[in-house]
């Protein structure tokens, strides 16, 4: 940026800063840091040679002169905004390639909320992937696919960054001749005592900081198979229970399937995984926090 130029970014913090009331809050809403944010506006400030928001405590408040500033700075960017968006739409060569992995255990109702996504936003050109969980770490690292929905953080893999979109209470899948399906709620010892049906071997190995999810233990006996058809069909025979939520459309059309929740607490998360490849990109940068606005909306 030259001397004296202003950027659409730094308006664009501007103008989040003053409708939030708050630098914090602004870049809560942006997913980025607050340093960036303050580093933004101090510029933007410095450029135009006085001072727009008065910073406490308690948030920030518009200078006069601020006042006037925004009052025609936000009309413009509303129509900058749309304008954009317009343009988006009705030229193909402004359209993102996106590549969008479902892990392939994933539920038409996943399915259906990232289907509303893509037609809610003709700019992207969005493939929706269903993939394993090794195939989808694996096209991450090579840049073969940008995001991820699943269910598992980015454990200790530096290459990768995952913000937690979701959270439901934990429930237990019983078929209706397990003694535990006349349970009103199952604990972590009667879940201990049975076969878990996964797609993820060894769960009990991994460690949630602040988390209460999945109390799988290790030397537990596990069914595991990246054939989520197999493994319903095994619940639907009582030859295991699966943990899962409540929202699971085809769990709730299993006649003979009891979903029980847990006396402990535990739930289970929904993650958006992407490569610090990825993120690097500052169009796929934008397109991640707004696809992380709306998981956190409607999933």
């Amino acid at each position: 940026m030259e001397d004296g130029n202003m950027e659409i970014q730094q308006l664009k913090y501007f103008v989040s800063a003053v409708e939030y009331g708050s630098i914090v809050k602004a870049s809560q809403a942006l997913f980025i840091t607050r340093q960036t944010i303050s580093a933004a506006l101090t510029q933007l400030e410095n450029e135009l040679g006085f001072s727009l928001l008065e910073r406490g405590k308690n948030g920030v408040e518009l200078t006069s002169e601020g006042r006037l500033f925004y009052d025609r700075i936000a009309r413009q960017f509303d129509e900058f905004k749309q304008i954009e968006k317009e343009m988006r739409e009705f030229s193909s060569q402004y359209r993102l390639p996106i590549k969008l992995g479902i892990v392939n255990w994933a539920d038409q109702r996943e399915v259906a909320i990232l289907e509303k996504w893509i037609q809610e936003h003709p700019e992207v050109q969005a493939e929706i992937l269903f993939l394993s969980g090794k195939q989808s770490n694996a096209m991450l690292e090579q840049g073969q696919l940008h995001f991820c929905l699943t269910t598992m953080p980015s454990e200790a893999n530096l290459n990768f960054t995952s913000e937690q979109v979701a959270e439901y209470p934990l429930m237990l899948a019983v078929h209706k001749a397990n003694p535990l399906a006349q349970r009103t709620v199952v604990t972590a010892q009667d879940f201990h005592t049975q076969t878990i049906l996964t797609t993820t071997l060894g769960y009990g190995k991994l460690e949630y900081t602040g988390q209460k999810w999945m109390p799988f233990e290790v030397e537990q006996r596990q069914i595991c198979t990246e054939d989520p058809i197999y493994l319903y069909s095994l619940l639907a025979t009582n030859q295991g229970v699966m943990a899962c939520h409540g929202q699971n459309t085809l769990l709730n059309q299993m006649r003979d399937i009891r979903l029980i929740p847990f006396s402990d607490g535990f739930t289970f998360p929904y993650f958006l995984r992407t490569s610090s490849a990825t993120m690097r990109k500052r169009q796929y940068d934008e397109v991640a926090r707004e696809l992380i606005r709306y998981l956190k909306q409607n999933l």
